[in-house]
């Protein structure tokens, strides 16, 4: 509810837990593309704030880092951590707190029933159905980045299909996608750095080879996805787009088979040494 000063109220609804602790609930529900992930996440910290401030009951949180802020987020993208079970996923910020093991295991059992996840609690995150594989997710990039199709025109493909995924859906699994991605694309960034030359938008310096031809036929994808796009909704998704493009154009001017390389990349990388990630670099890969 809007209040005075331009400020504005988040209402929360209080519920009683199975075991009397007292929880403050945020109902957020609206149209796809409303705001509602955007708002989750500023109120947790994960979203950077351009302006104003955002506070829980008579705390500042605006500044916090997420650790900090005392707030639990349950993620639909099961690659956060494919190798721990579903207890474990749940349990993670518990047991960061401290929590003895009785009491984490109280209060994941309470809200796995919540969300009818009770009965698979010792599963492996990947194993339950319904959730994107590496192929679909690979898809999904590819069909975005290197085709330039929008998320919105995929969504109503695959309906035609009868395959029901939103628009907001397909958001969110590349958003994730490119959060997992990240360390891979600052490793390019890193090997370009390292070069003796590089070429930065129209500045007149000279390329390395493969030549400035290829470097101009590479930047064409970006401007064509800008036109298709018109702009991003957000840092982080100007973000995403880069991590992706980083991606996709180095594998493509490397001749790597794209979506073949990206889905084995996504469905490796959770698991892989961060100080070995360099091992997937798509140069690394055989064509």
């Amino acid at each position: 509810m809007p209040v005075a000063g331009g400020r504005r109220e988040i209402p929360t609804r209080v519920a009683t837990g199975d075991y009397g602790d007292v929880l403050n609930v945020l109902d957020s529900i609206g149209d796809s593309g409303c705001g509602k992930s955007p708002l989750l996440r500023l109120i947790s910290g994960l979203e950077e704030k351009h302006q104003g401030d955002v506070g829980i009951g008579s705390r500042d949180v605006t500044l916090l880092d997420p650790k900090d802020g005392n707030v639990a987020m349950v993620f639909q993208f099961h690659v956060l951590s494919p190798q721990m079970s579903v207890f474990d996923n749940f349990a993670f910020a518990l047991h960061i707190r401290g929590l003895g093991r009785a009491e984490m295991k109280a209060k994941v059992n309470e809200v796995a029933g919540i969300l009818k996840l009770d009965q698979h609690l010792d599963r492996k995150t990947e194993q339950l159905r319904g959730r994107p594989g590496p192929g679909l997710l690979a898809h999904v990039l590819v069909n975005k980045y290197a085709d330039h199709l929008p998320l919105y025109r995929q969504s109503g493909i695959l309906e035609r299909d009868g395959i029901d995924i939103d628009r907001s859906t397909l958001a969110d699994w590349v958003g994730k996608s490119t959060v997992l991605l990240e360390p891979l694309a600052d490793a390019i960034g890193r090997h370009v750095l390292a070069g003796q030359a590089i070429l930065a938008d129209d500045t007149p310096v000279k390329v390395l080879v493969p030549g400035t031809g290829t470097a101009k036929r590479a930047t064409r994808s970006v401007a064509i996805e800008r036109k298709n796009d018109l702009f991003v909704g957000s840092q982080t998704g100007g973000k995403a787009a880069a991590i992706a493009y980083t991606l996709i154009e180095t594998a493509k001017l490397n001749g790597v088979y794209l979506q073949a390389w990206l889905a084995d990349t996504l469905a490796r990388i959770p698991d892989y040494k961060i100080n070995r990630v360099d091992d997937l670099l798509p140069w690394k890969t055989t064509p």
